[in-house]
């Protein structure tokens, strides 16, 4: 079989043991960690399929705070080892997901049964989440299909969001999940009608009200009716119903104040902005970036989060980032 194999174990006789057992029941065993920090740093280089993980380590995290680690940057499988099995400790693996727990001593039969379990969770989690992909990006094509200019400053919000999260040292999954939030927010906006989108002559203020301004009030709460039970592993559709919410609660379609806001929305908000300046809209024509950044600076700390205001103006003006 071709599933590779990582283990955590400071116990050098379980891990001789263990080592053994995965080789003879078919799995490849690519190598070993006896404390937390090591087993991080060779998780993250060897991207084994599967992680078997003592929870009592020696040194300064024990199993659970590793793979705690681990899940932050992206779902690793893990099967939890211990001899203990306390209500404390089940309660704290728990909350990591993990994809099995094994009590020590246990038999090559145990482990064989653990690792196919957890093998096959793990490939069902992959194929859910290939689906979920093949779904945002029909919703992506849905609204390319219906004003090619949405979906430009859709894209374009989803680069600068991800590259946002990344300087700000989100998690690896954070930063998916509001990459996704960014490409989607618009989704609400396929209301519109594609010829008032794409129109290039001057809309006057009445009938702009009328039409545009209504629909766009409405679009978060839309969008967010759209995505409600697609079930993200991150709050996604909510993000997409706060995404035009402000700091100082002028913003729609609930008027949310400050931490109200979620910080992935605040991200996405910055990014929409500033992607919706840079790119030409209908009749409106784009900004260069100085003006955009001179907007967003503008408005830094009462539209908009001061961290990512931060971020986004070192990423333009200190880093040279372009929105391609």
């Amino acid at each position: 079989m071709d599933q590779r194999i990582f283990v955590v174990e400071d116990n050098v006789l379980t891990a001789a043991q263990l080592e053994l057992y995965i080789t003879e029941i078919g799995y490849q065993f690519i190598g070993s960690a006896d404390n937390g920090e090591t087993a991080l740093i060779q998780i993250k280089q060897s991207k084994p399929d599967l992680v078997l993980m003592d929870i009592r380590l020696k040194g300064a995290m024990d199993g659970i705070e590793v793979a705690t680690k681990l899940q932050a940057e992206d779902k690793e499988a893990v099967i939890y080892l211990t001899a203990y099995a306390d209500d404390e400790l089940l309660t704290r693996a728990k909350q990591t997901e993990p994809f099995g727990y094994l009590v020590k001593p246990f038999s090559r039969q145990d482990l064989k049964a653990s690792i196919e379990v957890a093998l096959f969770k793990s490939e069902m989690e992959k194929k859910n989440q290939r689906i979920l992909d093949a779904v945002v990006c029909t919703i992506s094509e849905l609204v390319k299909m219906h004003a090619p200019c949405l979906n430009d400053m859709q894209n374009r919000s989803a680069v600068l969001a991800q590259a946002l999260a990344i300087e700000l040292a989100l998690p690896m999954r954070e930063v998916k999940a509001i990459r996704m939030a960014a490409q989607l927010q618009g989704i609400g906006l396929i209301l519109i009608p594609g010829e008032l989108l794409s129109r290039r002559m001057p809309i006057s203020p009445t009938e702009y009200d009328k039409t545009v301004n209504s629909y766009i009030k409405k679009q978060p709460e839309i969008g967010y009716k759209l995505l409600k039970n697609i079930e993200f592993d991150s709050p996604v559709a909510e993000m997409v119903y706060q995404h035009m919410e402000r700091l100082d609660g002028s913003g729609f379609p609930r008027g949310l104040i400050g931490d109200a806001i979620l910080p992935g929305a605040r991200v996405v908000a910055v990014a929409c902005r500033v992607a919706k300046l840079l790119t030409p809209f209908g009749c409106d024509v784009a900004c260069n970036t100085n003006e955009a950044l001179d907007e967003l600076e503008a408005a830094n700390g009462t539209l908009f989060d001061p961290k990512v205001v931060a971020a986004c103006l070192h990423l333009f003006r200190d880093k040279g980032f372009q929105i391609s």
